[in-house]
């Protein structure tokens, strides 16, 4: 195994070398073994580098006809924008959030682990630069990443698409704005209802209770909204009360109080607890 670089100069020249495996002509399998080498290399120091060549034929890969290429490529791409502004200024000047969601949108032809690595790159674009935010909003990002967001797909989906879904109500009100004018909030509580009722979705139901107390906070629109949606409060209820994740716990904690103290939500709220009373009371003579 080679050494690894000492100084940015070193690393600098040792990723320069490995762009001219990104190039168009130089092969699929170069093509995909490079764009990986560039992740470990990235994950394996925090020295400085100017990424903008190897971002830009990162872009470009995007676009392959094949596809661990392209998920290759989309992966180095997210640790690129990790690592360097100059990144970012490539991302924007090659149009990586315009051609990320473009590919996402190709729908069922994309194979998982290609889907996978794409939304973790989208809600890497979200947090990267009010820029790529904006762009990612505009050319439907939010949408493709929600449609992810559903019981109807497999775990790994559903679990990327949420972490992604919560970088962008992160990233600012524009953001939220979007993500529940395209359905995040009924979408978000169905996923949550759905997780509550599994012991494998743990990861799924934090992230999806980060996010929606992210979307309704300060929002009484969107607090009635989940409090009518159906299963939500119940949903709720149950992670306070019977999950076993102190993080659960303490952040549908929060989410419950943030209803609560909406009185438009009340009539929710008691139904779903006498619901809850209603279906103990019954377990008791079974």
């Amino acid at each position: 195994m080679a050494a690894a670089p000492k100084s940015p100069d070193d690393f600098q020249l040792a990723l320069d070398r490995i762009a001219a495996h990104l190039q168009q002509d130089a092969g699929a399998d170069a093509q995909q073994a490079a764009a990986m080498t560039v992740v470990l290399m990235l994950q394996s120091t925090q020295l400085p580098a100017n990424l903008a060549v190897i971002t830009e034929r990162l872009a470009a890969l995007l676009d392959s006809s094949q596809p661990v290429v392209q998920r290759n490529a989309a992966a180095a791409l997210s640790a690129c924008l990790e690592a360097s502004d100059s990144s970012v200024a490539s991302c924007l000047e090659h149009t990586v959030t315009q051609r990320a969601v473009t590919l996402l949108s190709s729908g069922s032809s994309l194979d998982t682990p290609l889907e996978l690595n794409l939304l973790v790159l989208l809600g890497t674009l979200a947090e990267a630069s009010e820029a790529t935010l904006q762009l990612l909003l505009d050319a439907g990002g939010a949408e493709q990443v929600l449609h992810r967001a559903s019981p109807q797909h497999s775990p790994q989906l559903q679990e990327a698409a949420v972490d992604s879904l919560c970088k962008l109500a992160a990233s600012g009100p524009a953001a939220k704005d979007v993500a529940a004018a395209a359905g995040a909030v009924p979408k978000l509580a169905a996923l949550l209802a759905a997780s509550s009722t599994s012991s494998d979705a743990a990861e799924i139901s934090v992230r999806a209770l980060l996010c929606l107390g992210m979307l309704v906070s300060d929002s009484p629109e969107r607090q009635v909204e989940l409090a009518y949606a159906p299963g939500a409060v119940a949903a709720v209820l149950h992670f306070i009360r019977k999950s076993d994740d102190g993080d659960c716990q303490q952040i549908a904690a929060g989410l419950f109080k943030e209803l609560a103290t909406n009185a438009a939500a009340k009539d929710a709220i008691t139904a779903a607890l006498k619901e809850q009373q209603a279906a103990e009371a019954a377990l008791r003579f079974l």
